[in-house]
């Protein structure tokens, strides 16, 4: 039993489905699209994904699927805890999902290598889910966001010195380990990449080890810094090992191997919600969540274009007097990541679904109590299945709030 889920969390681990969609060729799509517009062509882009990832992770989805069926059958006389029966119904329904949720990638990376939208994009939806009405309703009521002006809990002098002050990629590698060791948390690699777009914490990726990545060219200033440390390491990275820390305690041995992946869900809802949240704590309304994505998803579902998407986001920007550059490469940012994962951007009916957690998590997340604050790696069913059972959870790396205290890091 132990070698087989071993064998199932090294390949579900390896199955990221955002590395999946990523295109290889952004940058060049993003000069060559903009330059364009700008003379007046719409050239709509052409995406290139990496075709060794997914062959890759339609090989390992293949023989995951043998090995999910092996589980099945071992499960019946293998208990994974030494809980009551409620309880052991509530852990294992959740090793199913997570476990689903790898089959789900799958199915992605076959649907990505067929070039068959349609099927992407339920399989998307079904992992990822959509904004409904209301949330949508909300978004385009808050195209003039942020309607309410929210000042950062740091004192006004310290953000103006913050915001003097300027930080290369090095820099945020730097501070990055600097705050992972203040929380005594080890094995994650914080590494520098030229392909990578965004910061961005990844428990799943082809390497099998933890890691966070971060852009090669990104300049922020000290505000932006500890904004980034509250986001990505006290709250994506910190709820991931109080949940690794769970798991590790709950689990017998022969289901220790699933740690890492009981430890962390695809579903972004709550994880994203909570870390904007914190992330309007030390930046004020301006890191509020763009309600654009939220509009670009709505579009693109209902059957619009990349082209006719990009527009109406560079619209409304437009509309409230952003420079027209700046206008056309955030509509570039937003429309790319929406429609990322698609064959052909001359036809809508695809989103991307996984960038409305930001926005419809954050206004969901003001509700959220401590326990989800310190778990939201974990889905908001994960955790009430789990506490409804009667099972207890204990934090392992309470929230310092590093990201309030620029002289602690160093920073200042």
């Amino acid at each position: 039993m132990k070698e087989t889920l071993g064998r199932i969390a090294k390949i579900a681990m390896r199955l990221n489905p955002v590395e999946l969609v990523t295109p290889v060729n952004e940058r060049d799509m993003r000069e060559s699209f903009l330059n364009a517009y700008e003379g007046g062509i719409k050239l709509p882009p052409y995406f290139i994904y990496d075709s060794r990832a997914l062959n890759d992770a339609t090989k390992r989805g293949r023989e995951l699927v043998d090995l999910y069926n092996k589980f099945l059958i071992l499960s019946k006389d293998c208990p994974a805890t030494r809980f009551e029966p409620r309880q052991e119904r509530a852990v294992q329904g959740l090793i199913y999902r997570r476990i689903h949720e790898a089959l789900q990638t799958y199915q992605m990376a076959v649907a990505l290598q067929a070039s068959d939208d349609s099927t992407l994009s339920r399989m998307v939806q079904a992992k990822y889910g959509e904004p409904d009405g209301r949330l949508i309703a909300m978004a385009y009521d808050l195209t003039d966001w942020p309607t309410k002006k929210r000042a950062s809990t740091i004192d006004d002098s310290i953000v103006a010195l913050l915001r003097s002050l300027h930080f290369d990629a090095e820099n945020i590698a730097y501070f990055f380990r600097k705050a992972l060791n203040i929380y005594g948390i080890k094995g994650w690699n914080v590494s520098l990449d030229d392909e990578v777009c965004a910061i961005d914490v990844r428990d799943k990726n082809r390497g099998g080890r933890p890691m966070v990545v971060i852009p090669s060219n990104r300049r922020v200033d000290g505000l932006k810094l500890l904004e980034l440390i509250g986001h990505e390491i006290e709250c994506h990275l910190r709820c991931t090992e109080n949940s690794r820390h769970f798991w590790r305690e709950i689990l017998c041995d022969e289901y220790q191997p699933l740690v890492p992946l009981l430890a962390k869900s695809d579903d972004a809802f709550l994880y994203e919600g909570c870390a904007k949240r914190n992330d309007v704590m030390v930046s004020g309304s301006s890191a509020m969540p763009s309600p654009y994505y939220v509009i670009a998803i709505d579009r693109a579902l209902r059957g619009y274009s990349f082209i006719d998407t990009f527009e109406v986001i560079a619209g409304l920007q437009l509309m409230r007097d952003i420079p027209r550059e700046t206008a056309y490469s955030r509509a570039w940012v937003i429309t790319r990541r929406i429609y990322r994962g698609i064959s052909n951007p001359i036809h809508g009916g695809y989103a991307f679904t996984k960038d409305w957690a930001y926005f419809g998590g954050y206004y969901n997340s003001n509700a959220a109590n401590r326990l989800a604050n310190d778990f939201s790696s974990m889905t908001t069913r994960d955790i009430a299945e789990l506490h409804g059972a009667g099972i207890r959870f204990t934090t392992t790396h309470e929230h310092l709030k590093l990201c309030l205290d620029p002289w602690q890091l160093g920073i200042i």
